[in-house]
Formats: C-alpha cells, structure tokens, sequence
C-alpha cells in the first residue's frame, strides 16, 4: 500500500468522489483533492505525493492540458502522473 498521498486534480466534484473512493480502496493511501485553476500549484505542491491523477475534462483545449502536465512534471519529476482524458489520442 501507498503511504504518501494521491492528488487528484478534478473540477467535478460527483466523478472526484467515485476516484477518490477507488483510488483509497485499491491503494489504501489518503486522497487529496483539489480543482484546477489557477493558484492550484501553488497552494499544493506536487512535490509532496507519489502519484498524480489529473482529470482533463476541464480544460478548454489540449495545449493547456499539456502546460499543467508540463507544471507538474517539472515540480516533480519522480510522480507518476495520471490524466484521465475524453479527448486523447495515441499520438498526443
């Protein structure tokens, strides 16, 4: 079992309960959940937890989505980083 942490990214707060319950279930790690804007990676540091989960559906096209990977790749580059996405294609 994880001991760190999970952040979870997510706008929707019904599709934020389903992961978190999942997430906690399977891994027994604690979930923290925040929503994507703009001050989100300063008030939680990405450095602190292992795993990444970051929901997408929020953002209005795929190069922002690409820059809150890249944020958060570049604050720490040793979390694995999930990105649930309706859009995505192999090749992005």
């Amino acid at each position: 079992a994880m001991s760190s942490p999970v952040l979870l990214i997510e706008p929707d707060a019904q599709e934020g309960d389903f992961y978190t319950e999942i997430v906690e279930e399977i891994s027994g790690a604690k979930v923290d959940r925040v929503t994507p804007d703009e001050g989100t990676l300063q008030r939680v540091s990405p450095a602190n937890y292992q795993l990444i989960i970051l929901d997408s559906s929020t953002f209005p096209n795929p190069e922002e989505e690409l820059s809150w990977m890249e944020r958060i790749r570049h604050a720490n580059p040793a979390a694995s980083l999930v990105v649930l996405s309706d859009h995505a294609t192999v090749e992005q």
